[in-house]
């Protein structure tokens, strides 16, 4: 017991180094430490009453100067002098670490931080961003377009003050330990996507992911190709090339403008965007389940029907009105942003 109140302290005393209202919070306990100190000290050497005891530890402290309370004994003075020693230490840290922080944007910062972890902790079925690079912060982008509950994970202390600017909720550490990830709510999670710079990393993210969340849907980036069946093989469901993808789309724009023209106005989410591809899925209840495509009335509403993904993994493109609707089937649609958002919450697919 006493070990690990030790070892909190040393925690506590640990952040205090490192933030300015931390320290001014050490400071302010020191004076109520030397308070006590000089109260019991002079109620003990000198047998003065309580509220002499605490008057002279006070006017000491403040070094007010307004003499004795009555005479001194040889103890009583060397006690004092201990007194002024520390009580000037810890006057002079606690006002110059309070003008700090009101001066500075110290007190706003953990402020917002504090809010910030408060709204984090509230957070349930959301997604994880492991890394916040280039593809990291597009993955923000789109999620912020989506309009989705999401939580990054990043290592930089650098990414913090923008985090709290764009009121990102986050967790500053690193993506492959357990409780980091478990301060990103990995167990009420939905889906974690591991952008991180390099394989090794990723392959960790992953693996410990998948264990502190079986269920969890992971989507990993790859650098080279070579570790792509690793990171399968500790548990991701999807593995994406971002270089690939790039060289595909870099010849497309090639050989086929107008296709690579499509494909950028689809995928490039912003807040002004106003088309959008998204999945609608039909479920056992659904009283479309057994009912032809037609049925959904997908058209009436501007919507057009790419592809129907059945639940064995089998894609039907540019499906026939007539086909018969199943259990399981995963409709991929095209149309207006705000329809299709409408859409997949009716047929309840989150976003």
């Amino acid at each position: 017991m006493i070990f690990k109140l030790f070892t909190l302290m040393a925690a506590w005393l640990g952040e205090a180094t490192q933030n300015p209202l931390r320290r001014f919070q050490v400071a302010v306990v020191a004076l109520g430490f030397l308070l006590v100190y000089g109260t019991t000290g002079y109620i003990m050497i000198e047998r003065m009453p309580p509220l002499d005891a605490f008057y002279m530890t006070v006017i000491t402290v403040t070094t007010i100067g307004f003499g004795e309370i009555h005479p001194l004994s040889q103890a009583g003075r060397l006690f004092t002098v201990t007194v002024i020693v520390m009580g000037v230490a810890a006057a002079t840290a606690a006002v110059s670490e309070s003008i700090r922080i009101t001066l500075e944007p110290v007190l706003w910062q953990s402020i917002q931080r504090r809010r910030m972890e408060r709204q984090r902790m509230k957070i349930k079925d959301h997604y994880i961003v492991c890394g916040y690079g280039r593809v990291g912060r597009q993955v923000v982008r789109d999620l912020q377009a989506r309009r989705v509950e999401f939580i990054v994970v990043d290592q930089t202390d650098e990414s913090e003050s923008l985090f709290l600017e764009r009121k990102i909720p986050y967790v500053i550490g690193d993506a492959t330990r357990e409780e980091t990830l478990t301060q990103a709510q990995i167990t009420y999670a939905r889906g974690l996507v591991s952008v991180l710079t390099n394989d090794a990393d990723n392959i960790m993210t992953v693996l410990t992911a998948r264990m502190l969340n079986p269920a969890l849907n992971i989507i990993a980036r790859v650098v080279r190709a070579e570790s792509e069946q690793k990171l399968r093989m500790v548990g991701a469901n999807q593995v994406i090339n971002p270089y690939q993808i790039g060289g595909h789309r870099i010849a497309l724009s090639l050989l086929r403008p107008a296709v690579n023209q499509f494909l950028h106005r689809i995928f490039h989410f912003d807040e002004d965007s106003d088309n959008d591809i998204g999945q609608i899925a039909i479920s056992a209840p659904s009283h479309l389940v057994g009912q032809p495509l037609a049925a959904c009335a997908l058209r009436e509403r501007a919507i057009t029907t790419l592809a129907i993904v059945r639940k064995g993994g089998e894609m039907i493109i540019s499906p026939q009105e007539e086909y018969c609707l199943e259990a399981g089937d995963q409709i991929v649609i095209i149309g207006p942003s705000a329809e299709v958002y409408r859409l997949e919450q009716e047929y309840g697919e989150k976003r």
